[in-house]
């Protein structure tokens, strides 16, 4: 079922696409991406060029590894998860990554059960540009960003679920 929501997310990605040096994803190509894209939020560096770095204390082989930039940078531009055809009828601010938004936080509750020991939490993904539900908090190091609701295993981390906050759009 997964599969085919994920291809569904493929072909509307290949009719947006308009580069020359567009090559269509296949589903093998779409996992690694996301698999380096979860990785970036485990190695944080400060810039996305440094993972493909080779100087010694940038370096994190896996990167190249994996996925070639040439191959990553196209797919991480022209990725696009929603119809733009019905932008003007939802209301949702989300309206736009409800589809793979499902997948991971189902993939989040069925990979691993927690016995004991889980948390509330928040966690703001920082972002400085424009979105209506954007948070301000001059208390915390990163001010503007996301407010995302997550259910963790204490020790862990581990994300059980999740939900944004969208404000009141």
């Amino acid at each position: 079922m997964h599969n085919n929501r994920l291809r569904k997310c493929l072909a509307r990605l290949l009719k947006y696409a308009c580069s020359e040096e567009w090559k269509p994803v296949t589903v093998s190509e779409m996992k690694k991406f996301l698999g380096l894209i979860f990785v970036t939020g485990i190695v944080r560096k400060p810039k996305l060029e440094l993972y493909r770095s080779i100087r010694g204390i940038f370096q994190t082989l896996i990167f190249s590894q994996i996925m070639s930039r040439n191959r990553f940078q196209p797919i991480q531009r022209y990725l696009h998860f929603n119809d733009n055809n019905a932008a003007g009828t939802n209301e949702d601010c989300l309206y736009k990554i409800p589809t793979i938004l499902d997948i991971v936080v189902n993939k989040f509750r069925t990979n691993y059960i927690p016995q004991r020991e889980i948390s509330l939490d928040e966690g703001m993904l920082g972002w400085r540009g424009h979105l209506r539900f954007r948070v301000y908090n001059p208390s915390k190091i990163m001010k503007y960003g996301i407010l995302v609701r997550m259910v963790c295993v204490s020790s862990t981390g581990y994300i059980c679920n999740m939900q944004i906050y969208d404000g009141k759009c």
